[in-house]
């Protein structure tokens, strides 16, 4: 996903009406019991439409490098679903 400035972009998912958060969490990189990658990102939600989530990504790469990272889609009550992969691009 490119996500150059606070584009928008959309997700879907089987219990969008029940969504209320979604975050970004980076991979970690462990080295002598100290992990110096780890980065929880919080995402603006823009509306559910049926089975879509609409999304802002991250307004500059000092807040989310290009790379991987986990999408979490969160419940009210702050549950996780299942993560999935997405690819931060360049700007």
């Amino acid at each position: 996903m490119d996500h150059g400035g606070d584009a928008e972009f959309s997700v879907e998912s089987s219990t969008a009406a029940g969504v209320r958060r979604a975050v970004l969490l980076a991979p970690a990189t462990v080295t002598h019991a100290v992990n110096t990658s780890q980065r929880h990102l919080e995402l603006r939600m823009t509306g559910v439409r049926g089975r879509t989530i609409g999304l802002r990504a991250p307004a500059t790469s000092a807040d989310a490098p290009p790379g991987y990272s986990m999408l979490f889609l969160l419940d009210a009550k702050g549950v996780p679903g299942t993560a999935n992969w997405v690819e931060l691009g360049k700007r």
